[in-house]
């Protein structure tokens, strides 16, 4: 299926030539620990914006194999197959829109986007050290996160507005929170 294209974009952004007008396909790793508090990660750039350790499916990768090596990419884990073991998964890729500001902050940074992502979201549990959790990523990857934290489900409400929804869904989906939770 094709992805839908966004035509609410305006003039100078839909016409922009690196646009790529379809959906980032994204891996995104719901981490519990033994006692089912959650892996929240605090943006570098975004400081009070937590989240969950996500990054796009490279071309020949699946959705799993993303995941894994973005928690090595993010958290600096040297084996994520050994410290995590996967518990569950969505079903279907869960999509949210990028606002105008950051397609055009990734326009001017990286010569392209995207109009938004379809994250495949992933819940493991954490079997690992967590002297192991470094965010020190391998050479060549930048680091996105300033800090970790293990805290419960309702830190959903300090994701990015335009990302939160889906958030909440993932979680819902996952087990994670009630569907009677805000």
């Amino acid at each position: 299926m094709a992805d839908p294209a966004r035509v609410d974009l305006p003039p100078q952004v839909l016409n922009h030539p690196g646009l790529r007008n379809r959906y980032r396909p994204n891996a995104a790793l719901v981490i519990r620990n033994h006692a089912g508090l959650l892996l929240w990660c605090e943006r570098i750039r975004y400081p009070g914006c937590w989240q969950f350790p996500q990054g796009g499916v490279d071309p020949g990768e699946t959705p799993l194999e993303a995941a894994w090596r973005e928690a090595g990419e993010e958290l600096g884990l040297p084996d994520p197959a050994a410290s995590l073991r996967l518990e569950g998964q969505v079903a279907e890729p869960l999509r949210y829109d990028f606002t105008v500001p950051f397609i055009e902050e990734f326009l001017e940074r990286r010569g392209h986007s995207y109009v938004g992502q379809a994250q495949h979201f992933f819940l493991a549990r954490f079997l690992g050290d967590e002297r192991e959790l470094t965010l020190r990523p391998p050479p060549g990857c930048e680091p996105e996160f300033a800090s970790w934290r293990w805290a419960g489900p309702e830190l959903v409400e300090t994701v990015p507005w335009f990302k939160r929804t889906v958030a909440r869904d993932a979680l819902r989906a996952l087990g994670v929170l009630e569907a009677t939770d805000p």
